[in-house]
């Protein structure tokens, strides 16, 4: 990536949250042997602004087929957030498991599947809904 890119990198990060970007929560989770999943108070729930995508892709056919005359449809692709870790340096601190309070869509909760730390830019979390 030349110098001149890297450079500015930063302020598009700022200006696509800024348009795209949603209030989110992460809760740090852990597993407890009676009540499960329960928050974890060794790490602190952090409050930032990120790129929730929700359903983005295509619809898979129940059936396998590439029939159009069909009625359900089940989303395929799972939920992603994209955080800057530049501006959040506590959100490199999420693990598996740990959910994902969406403020600005009514507290939808969702829970970390996968974590992608390899991208130049972005933390990126895959999430399935709770």
């Amino acid at each position: 990536m030349p110098s001149g890119w890297k450079a500015r990198l930063p302020r598009v990060r700022e200006i696509n949250d800024r348009f795209h970007g949603e209030a989110v929560r992460l809760l740090p989770m852990r597993e407890d042997a009676y009540a499960g999943a329960v928050e974890d108070t060794d790490r602190q729930a952090v409050d930032l602004v990120a790129v929730l995508r929700v359903g983005a892709g295509g619809d898979a056919n129940l059936n396998g087929s590439n029939e159009a005359a069909w009625s359900a449809r089940v989303p395929v692709f799972p939920a992603t957030l994209h955080v800057d870790t530049d501006r959040y340096p506590l959100a490199g601190t999420v693990g598996r498991g740990d959910h994902i309070l969406a403020l600005d869509r009514d507290q939808v909760r969702f829970e970390v599947a996968r974590i992608d730390r390899r991208q130049r830019s972005r933390l990126v979390l895959q999430l399935t809904a709770l």
